[in-house]
């Protein structure tokens, strides 16, 4: 049987080799929150496509999930599903490399590696990669509009956003009246 002090010996000994774990597990990015880090990995959206998404260009993810409340036709479905794949696949790979960049500044800071030509290196490449992904999730929502129909749009913007936002890429009104 251990005494106390044995005990709290070793509790403190678990806790800091938890603490050291901890801060050299991978993801413990100080820039980026573990959600951000999880999302740029899994190329989720991540509100870069909120610009398209608020002026009516559906996002192909959310037209999926809304497919039976859209009438989606088989053809619209399997192009939908392959413009979210072709997107996903390119912001995950994209947002890799990002979470690797921001690794890469990190070790720089931490090491003392750091100046100012290494400083503006990282950051420009991280902005460049930001700008990568953000392009590719607002190119698949203009690509997304093309594939449905101005109804299929109207009910979409209807059902994601209460119509509180344009319900077509053209309108230039902000009268908005529902024709049922």
């Amino acid at each position: 049987m251990m005494g106390f002090g044995r005990k709290v010996y070793w509790a403190l000994f678990l806790l800091a080799i938890g603490s050291v774990a901890l801060a050299q597990d991978s993801r413990a990015l100080k820039a980026l929150t573990p959600e951000e880090v999880e999302g740029f990995l899994a190329g989720q959206g991540m509100g870069f496509a909120n610009v398209a998404e608020l002026n009516g260009y559906p996002g192909p993810r959310h037209v999926l999930e809304l497919a039976q409340e859209l009438s989606l036709s088989d053809e619209q479905r399997e192009m939908s599903k392959a413009l979210f794949d072709a997107m996903r696949a390119e912001t995950s790979r994209r947002g890799s490399e990002l979470v690797a960049k921001e690794h890469e500044l990190q070790q720089l800071f931490t090491s003392g590696q750091i100046d100012d030509v290494k400083l503006n290196a990282a950051v420009q490449e991280i902005a460049r990669l930001r700008g990568v992904i953000r392009e590719s999730h607002l190119r698949a929502h203009l690509r997304q509009a093309a594939i449905l129909t101005e109804e299929q749009t109207a009910r979409y913007m209807e059902l994601r956003h209460g119509d509180r936002t344009a319900a077509e890429p053209s309108a230039t009104s902000h009268d908005h009246h529902h024709h049922h």
